[in-house]
């Protein structure tokens, strides 16, 4: 969200605690949270789940057409993009209009959904567009932004993050929805805002001044 001072400190706290565990491996499920930190985590490996799945050999096989909705972070390398594609080397893959380099964003990007609803929505609308005309039974994501976005316009089960197929489980949105309401409320609420401020006073952004140890 611009906050680039921020950013950096948290990522060299991120750094500290992650050598302080001695990690030597770190895995990411998120293109976002892997192109974030893929260059920031020095002496930390940073490695996507879908490698490593594709690297054991997973591959998912059956007859439903699938199309993959790639993630806006994934646009330059394309890595998790294939390393997808070959997890799912089992079923047809028919591509939507747009995909690898020149997909479009579902329209969760760049903090859309609080600054501009209606172009997030629009965003949304046009993807969901492309995937009904690949005639596909399901658009598999990696992201988990995207699958939220793009399954409020699709009946059940017609949008699908790719754990949820390698894993045979199914997300349930509506019980994220009632975190999501409930987290700042009763005991855990409290949690959450004594959290909330610690991170505000490790940041210091707020207040002026520059955080300790950084």
């Amino acid at each position: 969200m611009g906050l680039e001072g921020r950013t950096e400190r948290l990522k060299r706290h991120l750094l500290r605690e992650l050598q302080a565990a001695g990690v030597s491996r770190l895995v990411t499920a998120c293109p976002n949270c892997h192109a974030s930190l893929a260059e920031s985590l020095d002496g930390i490996e940073v490695v996507s789940i879908y490698q490593l799945l594709r690297d054991a050999g997973v591959q998912l096989a059956g007859g439903q057409k699938l199309t993959v909705h790639d993630s806006c972070a994934d646009r330059e390398s394309g890595k998790f993009g294939s390393d997808l594609r070959v997890i799912l080397g089992g079923h047809p893959v028919v591509e939507m209009e747009h995909s690898g380099r020149d997909t479009i964003c579902c329209g969760s990007g760049g903090i859309a959904p609080m600054i501009a609803p209606e172009l997030c929505w629009s965003r949304t609308q046009r993807r969901v567009e492309e995937f009904v005309s690949t005639e596909a039974g399901c658009m598999v994501t990696q992201c988990m932004s995207c699958s939220r976005r793009l399954a409020s316009l699709v009946p059940t089960g017609q949008v699908r993050h790719c754990l949820e197929l390698v894993f045979n489980i199914e997300i349930d949105y509506e019980r994220i929805a009632r975190n999501q309401q409930t987290m700042w409320e009763g005991q855990c609420g409290e949690v959450n805002r004594a959290r909330l401020e610690q991170a505000k006073i490790f940041t210091e952004e707020d207040r002026g001044a520059s955080p300790s140890g950084s």
